[in-house]
């Protein structure tokens, strides 16, 4: 059922839009978009011009991503801090957070063992392949 039916049954417009689950000012954007470019109805070329983001705000480029990798990659780096810090350098802007979540995703990040100065080991977040150098050592 569309709005026009629900508004020449009686409802109001907005009462309309809400029993369809639509906003009100979505179903106004739309009917005037019709009523203006009625030769596109017909042919089927009414587009959602989505005033959305077309990329989200917490998303990160590929190219941001691969560096993230590279720089992760290379001994000098021990830490997600270390990276950033690194990467800020390189005047790309990206979080802590941000970088450890990419590491987790390429599965470069996650808890490791660490042995403190007591010689206990403790249990760490941290670079992967940090702990694989100190199980390889022994």
């Amino acid at each position: 059922m569309d709005v026009k039916k629900l508004i020449y049954q009686g409802y109001k417009s907005t009462e309309a839009c809400e029993k369809l689950g639509i906003s009100p000012d979505s179903y106004r954007r739309w009917r005037d978009k019709l009523a203006a470019n009625p030769e596109r109805v017909k042919q089927e070329e009414i587009h959602d011009d989505s005033r959305r983001p077309k990329r989200l705000a917490r998303q990160v480029s590929v190219s941001t991503r691969q560096r993230v990798i590279e720089v992760a990659n290379q001994p000098q780096y021990k830490s997600a801090n270390r990276i950033t810090q690194q990467l800020k350098v390189e005047d790309i802007a990206i979080g802590t957070a941000k970088v450890i979540e990419i590491l987790e995703e390429e599965g470069l990040y996650g808890e490791i063992q660490i042995k403190d100065a007591s010689g206990e080991y403790k249990r760490k977040r941290g670079l992967l392949r940090q702990c694989e150098k100190r199980q390889q050592a022994p």
